[in-house]
């Protein structure tokens, strides 16, 4: 127990021509207020002390959750009532299904750009082919009919018949055989003259066929000269023929296809 005791008591006829000062102990006030100041009097004015017999509170120290806590931050809310189980599986899903139709909205028109380049391609490929066999039949056919020469020309050289035959296929077709002459290659001149009786048998009258060479022809076929007309029997004129005939199947009509024979190839006349 803390109390103040004086130990003299100073009278106002002591102090005479003394002064006395008054002090200022607002610090020593415990609500943090200053002492009213004291009234400029004779009288002794008693110095107030605080009392230590009265508890004095003592303020806890903050913990660090209330320090990093800012005193303004509201309390947290009470949690929102949540949906089932079974709606949020629904949306869960529903979302999924939205998605995926989306996606494959794009993906198809994505695809649909490639599927029409690739039509595209495949339509310029298919024209681009068919414009080249075109442009290339007509060079097939006529190198088909130069293989084919070369394979009668090889025929022809076995075969002695084969040019025999051909002799009497175009005598055939002469009408009268007064002053007939048998236009061949050199080497078929030389073979035929060696043995007409073979070669021009049947005919009759062979006495009035005349055998001339002609560089011109191709092994294996011939001529006929009549006063009438000639007889174009050529193995390269029937090839030609052929050829026409084919060209002519397929839209594309030619005159006249040079090269294919040795010879060239002229029109029979009849």
């Amino acid at each position: 127990m803390c109390s103040f005791r004086p130990s003299k008591i100073i009278k106002s006829d002591l102090l005479k021509d003394q002064t006395v000062r008054s002090f200022d102990f607002s610090p020593l006030s415990a609500d943090g207020g200053a002492f009213p100041a004291p009234a400029e009097s004779d009288e002794f004015i008693p110095l107030q002390i605080l009392d230590c017999t009265q508890p004095v509170a003592v303020v806890p120290p903050l913990s660090e959750q209330e320090v990093d806590t800012p005193e303004d931050e509201p309390a947290d809310l009470p949690a929102i009532a949540g949906i089932s189980e079974d709606e949020l599986q629904l949306q869960l899903q529903d979302a999924f299904n939205r998605g995926l139709e989306e996606g494959r909205r794009q993906a198809e028109r994505g695809l649909s750009n490639v599927f029409k380049a690739l039509r595209d391609g495949i339509t310029g490929l298919t024209d681009l082919r068919d414009k080249v066999m075109r442009e290339s039949e007509a060079d097939l056919l006529a190198l088909s009919i130069m293989v084919a020469r070369k394979i009668i020309q090889r025929e022809i050289t076995l075969d002695q018949q084969i040019l025999a035959g051909v002799i009497t296929t175009a005598l055939d077709a002469v009408t009268d055989l007064d002053r007939v002459t048998i236009r061949l290659n050199p080497e078929d001149y030389a073979l035929v003259n060696s043995d007409r009786e073979r070669f021009i048998t049947g005919i009759g009258r062979d006495n009035q066929v005349t055998l001339t060479p002609d560089e011109q022809i191709m092994r294996g076929g011939c001529m006929v000269d009549t006063p009438t007309g000639t007889i174009d029997a050529r193995i390269e004129t029937q090839l030609e023929e052929i050829f026409h005939r084919f060209m002519e199947e397929r839209g594309t009509p030619i005159d006249f296809i040079s090269g294919v024979g040795e010879g060239g190839g002229n029109d029979a006349d009849r």
